[in-house]
């Protein structure tokens, strides 16, 4: 009698938000399988197969977050090596506060931001 590892694992690794701000990550695969992910996580029990790995925008307070690269595909094995998925979040917005002072009573500030 022999024995064959029949599942395999996936290691998503999260970088690039806040330490508050939860992730926004889909990852979909084989037989229908879907899981909402929101931090880094090793998921392990996969079936063999083309796994993708979604990664949606995040809103946080004052800024949004956008994955640099927002799906991916990885391959899992029938391994206890799990295939590796790297997110990668970077601000997407931003804000701009600007106060002028020193002008004269009732003159107006011309200022151009580009």
């Amino acid at each position: 009698m022999s024995y064959a590892i029949a599942t395999g694992a996936l290691s998503v690794t999260l970088a690039g938000l806040p330490q508050a701000t939860t992730a926004a990550i889909i990852v979909s695969g084989p037989e229908s399988y879907s899981r909402t992910l929101a931090a880094a996580t090793d998921i392990v029990g996969l079936k063999p197969g083309t796994y993708l790995i979604e990664a949606r925008e995040v809103q946080a307070p004052n800024a949004r977050y956008t994955a640099t690269v927002s799906t991916q595909q990885v391959v899992v094995v029938a391994s206890p090596a799990p295939a590796v998925a790297h997110v990668v979040y970077a601000l997407s917005s931003g804000s701009l506060q600007l106060n002028i002072t020193g002008l004269p009573q009732g003159v107006n500030a011309n200022v151009s931001v580009r």
